[in-house]
């Protein structure tokens, strides 16, 4: 772990300030959402984030999904790619979104693009300089809350369709289901 080389004190009702330069930098705001636990001895804090909840089962459902679909399959939270599935995990894996990509956690309506349409393909990071033919973003919404974000994009002949956006819905109430339980 880093050491900032800053030191805070503990206020009377057990609060500590989070330097301000720290906030900035890992993108925390009023109302973020801040996990605490403590590992070896030491307190730990982690900006939160919903899809967390949604990792293990995640990465099984993508795996099958870019098996059954034949095309590359992104999960991500609101600031950086966490699954990968059938697409080189080096170039995508723990990146950050692009601006473009984040607006579908401000718009809860899921979307399919495809190069022949006219469709302008989103960058799923900045810099990213592929070639997609079609892409369907997909927000997960648990409790009115969008958790995360479902990438499905295709770079050769193959187009998704209308029939692959309907199975992101089924996942969307699959993992409904499976965060309920929790």
């Amino acid at each position: 772990m880093k050491d900032s080389g800053i030191v805070r004190k503990i206020d009377d009702l057990g609060r500590i300030v989070v330097p301000k330069e720290l906030r900035k930098t890992l993108k925390i705001g009023i109302g973020t959402p801040i996990e605490i636990c403590m590992v070896d001895g030491k307190i730990v804090l982690t900006k939160y984030s919903r899809a967390n909840d949604i990792l293990e089962v995640g990465k099984q459902l993508c795996s099958s999904l870019s098996k059954m679909l034949d095309c590359g399959v992104i999960l991500c939270d609101d600031d950086k790619i966490q699954i990968v599935s059938n697409a080189s995990k080096k170039q995508y894996h723990n990146i950050e979104i692009s601006s473009q990509l984040h607006k579908y956690f401000e718009s809860k309506t899921p979307v399919i693009l495809r190069k022949v349409d006219g469709s302008y393909m989103i960058p799923i990071y900045n810099g990213d300089k592929n070639e997609y033919t079609s892409q369907i973003v997909y927000p997960l919404i648990n409790n009115g809350e969008i958790i995360s974000v479902l990438v499905l994009f295709t770079t050769q002949d193959r187009l998704l369709e209308y029939g692959e956006m309907a199975i992101c819905k089924y996942i969307n109430f699959y993992i409904n289901e499976v965060m309920d339980v929790e």
